[in-house]
């Protein structure tokens, strides 16, 4: 499936607006794996990964250059 520009630009919109609340308070925004397409839902502000997948914010902000991402979906 190819990404749809307008889609691309929308969500990366709503990514920055994520990461500038998150640096507001103090706190490191974890993306999720990019949609390949538009969506119907995509939720947002979820509380972080799930464990201890980092000790303190440095470790935290150097995992996410590397490219972690978050997976953890409650159902």
């Amino acid at each position: 499936m190819r990404i749809d520009g307008n889609f691309q630009a929308k969500y990366g919109e709503l990514e920055a607006r994520m990461r500038e609340r998150a640096d507001a308070d103090g706190d490191v925004y974890v993306p999720n794996p990019e949609p390949e397409g538009q969506v119907d839902y995509v939720l947002i502000c979820m509380e972080p990964s799930l464990g201890r997948w980092a000790r303190s914010l440095d470790e935290a902000r150097s995992k996410v250059k590397a490219g972690f991402r978050e997976f953890s979906l409650v159902g």
